[in-house]
């Protein structure tokens, strides 16, 4: 099962629907403006119609969907940077994931697509042929 910041469509889906709620904002700003809604739905007293107003509750709004979307991109950027953070053992280098210690190897098999091929560094390979 992947994490939010293992799928990275999440985070844009997010953001588009961030944009897309703030600009049902917009439209619904204007339609009051010209369809007058309280007066319909309420009967409070009717309002002319006022362009300016809506224009500058359309930027406040729209300023504050970008900063908005901003923020929670850049929020799920800093969680997958933190998320990305792996616990090892210093002296066995076992991994914790997921409240449980496996091997590197398991690791590497079960969570990534990388295929793992064994073998001896240079510094390893010294230190075998000393004990031998």
């Amino acid at each position: 099962m992947k994490t939010i910041t293992q799928d990275k469509k999440i985070p844009i889906k997010i953001c588009y629907s961030t944009i897309i709620g703030f600009g049902l904002i917009i439209i619904l700003i204007w339609m009051n403006e010209i369809f007058d809604i309280p007066h319909i739905l309420f009967k409070a007293p009717a309002t002319p119609v006022n362009i300016t107003e809506s224009v500058i509750e359309s930027i406040g709004v729209s300023i504050l969907g970008i900063i908005t979307t901003l923020y929670i991109y850049s929020i799920f950027k800093r969680l997958k940077y933190v998320s990305g953070f792996l616990h090892i053992c210093a002296y066995c280098k076992r991994i914790k994931f997921e409240g449980t210690w496996i091997t590197l190897e398991d690791f590497m098999l079960k969570y990534s697509e990388v295929k793992l091929s064994h073998g001896l560094c240079p510094e390893c390979y010294k230190n075998l042929e000393k004990t031998l």
